[in-house]
């Protein structure tokens, strides 16, 4: 009788400690699972030590946008200053949760943005359900990391109106041709130096609004870009926006 319980309380341990091993392997497959699912902070840029009127440290009383996607967050630098216009469009629709609406998935060369199937470019929202001028400072540019807003034609075919669509110039390079066009260019040198450092889109410089810088998160737009395409150009996997936020810095 000895022998047959001290049987039973050897099987009954070998169970426990299968079944302990079982739920081990189990939680470090979950902890595996949600580390490979996590979304870290966003990076800080580096600009490659590039200081400018456009990228520059945020300072007290500046706008900072965060947009929260579902691939990472993006922190950007708003110009209201030089972009009243845009930077009040932008924050209106952000507290509309306009944006919730949208997915990042205008894909071109040298930008990722946003967009809705379906929507035609003029009927795009603004908070004054009217397009605006385009607002252009003389010493920005479509560097890598800007927020800009992509020129639009509307019905009337009248270019050059604003939107509220936003696009980032993720561009990090000049080609050759590209090179000689901006030494040819009439702006300051400081912005010439930028572009080769880092890098944008010097085609219609002083045509599209600048409206922002990404201070952090460029990592993010990096995972984007790095999406599969579709046939249309658009990527397979769908990108949202959870929220986005505008914060003042103290």
């Amino acid at each position: 009788m000895k022998k047959r319980n001290f049987r039973f309380i050897l099987i009954l341990l070998a169970i426990f400690l299968i079944a302990g091993c079982g739920t081990k392997k189990n939680a470090e497959k979950d902890n595996e699972a949600k580390e490979k699912n996590k979304i870290s902070d966003p990076i800080p840029v580096d600009y490659q030590g590039v200081e400018t009127k456009q990228i520059r440290k945020p300072a007290k009383g500046d706008s900072i946008a965060t947009i929260d996607t579902s691939m990472g967050k993006i922190q950007i630098l708003l110009f209201e200053k030089e972009c009243p216009k845009a930077v009040e469009n932008f924050i209106q629709l952000a507290k509309e949760k306009y944006f919730e609406e949208l997915n990042f998935s205008s894909y071109t060369s040298v930008s990722i943005g946003i967009g809705k199937i379906g929507d035609k470019d003029y009927e795009v929202k603004t908070a004054s359900n009217k397009n605006f001028d385009v607002e252009i400072d003389p010493d920005f540019g479509m560097l890598y990391g800007s927020l800009i807003i992509p020129r639009r034609i509307n019905v009337s075919g009248e270019k050059g109106m604003n939107t509220g669509q936003f696009a980032i110039i993720d561009k990090n390079f000049l080609a050759d041709e590209e090179k000689q066009e901006l030494e040819g260019m009439d702006i300051n040198e400081s912005l010439k130096d930028a572009f080769l450092k880092i890098g944008g889109n010097v085609r219609n410089q002083g045509k599209i609004t600048v409206f922002g810088q990404v201070i952090k998160g460029m990592d993010t737009i990096e995972k984007m870009r790095a999406v599969e395409l579709d046939s249309f150009g658009g990527p397979k996997k769908i990108i949202t926006i959870n929220n986005v936020t505008v914060n003042k810095v103290e």
